[in-house]
């Protein structure tokens, strides 16, 4: 009964899979390159060998800025859709937690409402 909805019965509809964003993907790959350049060195200077060190610090350095500058975007990307009340796909977020289903598109958008602060008048009590 996993594939069903617990409240109407009805089997749920699962959505089609996404693909990986490319900002994602050069994250991967950034966490590559870090690896690579701390273990290569690593495996040179086992064999007594003398790796640059200064090109393996430049690379591992622009790879893990990097990281940070993606770490930053997607932190405020989700501050931002949550702020306005939209999905990760930036859709704006209509369903009613107890609905599901056609019915759950038709039903009209909640509003937040703000609660008066103590010793604030509330909008109703203003008249």
């Amino acid at each position: 009964m996993s594939g069903y909805c617990s409240k109407c019965g009805k089997k749920k509809i699962n959505p089609p899979r996404k693909r990986m964003e490319f900002k994602k993907k050069l994250a991967a790959i950034s966490v590559a390159v870090i690896v690579v350049s701390i273990a290569i060195p690593t495996w040179l200077s086992m064999m007594d060998k003398n790796p640059l060190e200064t090109l393996f610090i430049s690379t591992s350095g622009a790879a893990f800025a990097y990281l940070v500058t993606y770490a930053t975007t997607s932190y405020l990307e989700k501050n931002s859709r949550n702020k306005h009340g939209l999905d990760e796909d930036g859709r704006p977020f209509d369903m009613d937690p107890g609905t599901c289903g056609p019915e759950a598109e038709s039903t009209p958008r909640r509003r937040r409402t703000k609660k008066p602060v103590d010793g604030q008048i509330g909008m109703e009590e203003q008249v």
